[in-house]
């Protein structure tokens, strides 16, 4: 993608899933360029859309998914078991973390269909606020810049993961798993 080709391609399918037109889709891109340049990482809090933003890329594809940039998973079909992709909607790994029960953002499959790629609807930053809440980091940021500090400072991230499994474990017939998987980490 060219410079600023990311934020063009959310704003064009988050915008339309969102029924905004004209000035407000305009506005959706300008924040989301601003945002991407200047936190590249925050492209991490829109994981959740992914199927909706890629699917003109998803659509030979039964499952998608998410991880995280730091981990190495190797042959897939050696990790992932067959019924996670038949028996279940969503699947996640926790880490090390297994008494909490919610999608991981290091590693969370999704069924690719209408229902499961439009869950992230269910989230007010996601869906109805999203141009709220990326005005709210755009003003964040400003104020960041103006101290010198934008490169450096708390970025105003909400991670998807709690409103996001709390709308998928809402949802009726959903299909969800979420297991304890940590492989042997690589020698130091």
């Amino acid at each position: 993608l060219r410079r600023g080709g990311l934020a063009r391609l959310f704003a064009a399918r988050l915008g339309g899933a969102l029924g905004l037109g004209g000035g407000e889709a305009r506005t959706l891109e300008k924040r989301l360029r601003a945002l991407f340049e200047a936190w590249p990482r925050l492209v991490a809090e829109y994981k959740p859309t992914f199927g909706e933003v890629f699917s003109a890329w998803l659509q030979n594809y039964t499952h998608w998914g998410y991880t995280d940039l730091d981990v190495i998973y190797g042959a897939l079909p050696r990790f992932v078991q067959r019924s996670e992709l038949t028996d279940f909607d969503l699947f996640s790994y926790s880490f090390g973390d297994a008494e909490a029960v919610y999608l991981r953002g290091q590693w969370t499959v999704h069924r690719n269909g209408p229902t499961v790629n439009g869950l992230w609807r269910g989230c007010a930053h996601l869906a109805a606020g999203l141009l709220d809440e990326l005005g709210k980091k755009e003003a964040h940021l400003r104020r960041m810049e103006a101290a010198g500090s934008a490169s450096t400072g708390h970025k105003r991230f909400i991670s998807a993961e709690g409103c996001y499994s709390h709308v998928a474990a809402h949802t009726a017939g959903l299909r969800i798993k979420v297991a304890a998987r940590r492989e042997r980490p690589m020698a130091r």
